[in-house]
């Protein structure tokens, strides 16, 4: 079994048609450590990564 391993993920953990898409995050100013890396982002269904800010990390 092969683990996959991600530094960040965008998911909307609470998926419907009430519920808006997961949008406008932001990820900066950090710190990101690791060792092994599979895939750098996962995202996941009703997100909007193209929304999403990735700055001085």
């Amino acid at each position: 079994m092969t683990t996959v391993v991600h530094f960040s993920r965008i998911l909307n953990e609470n998926p419907g048609e009430t519920i808006v898409n997961t949008a406008n995050g932001v990820f900066s100013d950090n710190i990101v450590e690791f060792n092994t890396l599979s895939i750098a982002l996962n995202v996941g269904p009703e997100t909007e990564p193209e929304t999403f800010t990735f700055a001085d990390n």
